[in-house]
């Protein structure tokens, strides 16, 4: 299939063009507002932040610019630089917390990033096609997440908290993501817009969270 290949994949998007779907493309912004929400608090930080927590908004931002120019082209190419830019985030989100969350030492922390870089990728392939509307390639995360949650629960830390409301939005923005196509009878515009909005949120919490679990006192 060539890369410049036209992609259908969303309920809103009735035919091509750039504004195919307006909802989806204009939603994108929550991960810009995101972004600069973890931004702020970083430069709110007391104290000095590893380089990886730093990218952490400049990761949303490509998130949020990559989902815009795919839900605006809707081409092969920008689906599958879409998709490589998330799992950028969940690479670099993970190496983070492993890092100077769980004091791994940098060398396994980079292995698990990769190694979950690489099991996210090939998730698609061992699944049926379509299942799920396709979020069951979002399974890693979540897992992940849940982890990472239970890790920082079991050691009382505060950051589980902000931990848990993420991974409830997650799953709710999970929820919507899958009902796109399913409803798209009764709501002609979808639903996937939602996800960039609760998901946008997701980032920017977590990135805060895994920010002020990095400051707490030692």
């Amino acid at each position: 299939m060539p890369l410049t290949q036209f992609i259908d994949l969303y309920c809103e998007r009735m035919g091509r063009g750039l504004w195919g779907e307006p909802a989806n493309a204009l939603t994108n912004l929550a991960y810009f507002a995101g972004a600069w929400a973890a931004r702020r608090q970083i430069r709110s930080s007391p104290a000095p932040l590893p380089v990886s927590v730093r990218m952490l908004p400049l990761s949303i931002v490509l998130v949020g610019m990559f989902s815009l120019v795919f839900h605006t082209l809707a081409t092969l190419w920008a689906a599958v630089a879409d998709q490589l830019f998330i799992l950028l985030f969940g690479c670099l989100f993970l190496y983070a917390f492993l890092r100077h969350a769980a004091t791994v030492p940098a060398a396994p922390a980079l292995l698990a990033a990769v190694a979950f870089g690489v099991a996210s990728y090939f998730t698609p392939g061992v699944l049926p096609p379509g299942w799920l509307n396709r979020s069951g390639a979002y399974a890693p995360y979540l897992i992940g997440l849940i982890a990472m949650a239970g890790w920082l629960a079991a050691r009382g830390r505060m950051a589980a908290k902000g931990f848990a409301v993420a991974i409830g939005l997650f799953c709710v923005a999970l929820v919507l993501r899958t009902g796109d196509q399913a409803w798209c009878g009764r709501f002609p515009i979808g639903t996937h817009f939602l996800w960039h909005v609760l998901t946008g949120a997701v980032l920017s919490l977590l990135s805060i969270a895994l920010l002020r679990d990095v400051l707490r006192p030692r």
